[in-house]
């Protein structure tokens, strides 16, 4: 039932991952406040935005890879993981969110390069004078997860179109009344499932173009930035 999802590894990503999109969706209202104000400048409200951001963002790819990963282990490994392995996924995920949404200001930041957390075109995020830092602690994750999941999906696809064989081992779940009504249903399962890496390949896209232009040195236009931060922050509806 419900509440044994909540409690499982799975529905502990999940949560997760919903409150990664919530911290997503929080620190794009934040723009409302600069249209009100008329103007974007630099401080309080500016790092808080960017610090919301960063975490938001790279929460949700961290935790759409622990999905694809828990997914794989049940679907093409047919096994159940370790009930300590979600605990641990959980501390070890969350403490390296916090620490690389807080390392920038405390450890990176310095004078002549600007906040660590600054204004970056239509929103607050890290600065222009720290494009490795965007790089590493974010654009990284975000590729490594999308390149994992579509990696991850298609393994899985390919298992339940039937192309590489089960091997008859037993599902370690119920979800059907028997075997031969899940191998029936395993094309249409298959099929959604592919949609997940190609939405999630979408609502990237745009964000991730903008800023390797930004980087390049080629700023893209404001109207630009609006759009992707709006599919960027949708991701939530996959």
């Amino acid at each position: 039932g419900l509440r044994s999802f909540v409690f499982s590894s799975l529905g502990c990503y999940f949560i997760s991952l919903l409150m990664c999109d919530l911290l997503q969706g929080a620190a794009f209202t934040l723009n409302f406040r600069w249209a009100v104000l008329g103007s974007m400048s630099e401080g309080t409200l500016c790092t808080i935005q960017g610090a919301v951001s960063q975490l938001g963002d790279l929460g949700a790819a961290v935790w759409s890879t622990a999905i694809s990963i828990h997914t794989f282990w049940l679907l093409f490994l047919v096994r159940q993981p370790h009930r300590r392995a979600g605990w641990f996924v959980m501390v070890v995920a969350w403490g390296l969110l916090i620490c690389l949404s807080t390392i920038g200001p405390a450890a990176i930041q310095q004078s002549h390069r600007g906040p660590f957390y600054g204004l970056t075109g239509a929103w607050c995020w890290i600065g222009d004078g720290y494009n490795l830092s965007r790089l590493l602690f974010l654009y990284a994750w975000i590729f490594g997860a999308l390149f994992l999941s579509l990696i991850i999906y298609s393994l899985i696809y390919l298992r339940f179109t039937l192309v590489i064989p089960i091997e008859n081992r037993r599902w370690p779940f119920r979800l059907f009344r028997s075997q031969a009504s899940l191998r029936h249903a395993m094309p249409t399962i298959a099929q959604r499932i592919m949609w997940y890496p190609i939405v999630y390949g979408i609502v990237v896209l745009p964000v991730a173009v903008c800023r390797m232009g930004t980087i390049a040195g080629k700023k893209p236009p404001f109207g630009a930035f609006i759009f992707a931060g709006i599919c960027f922050t949708s991701s939530g509806m996959i």
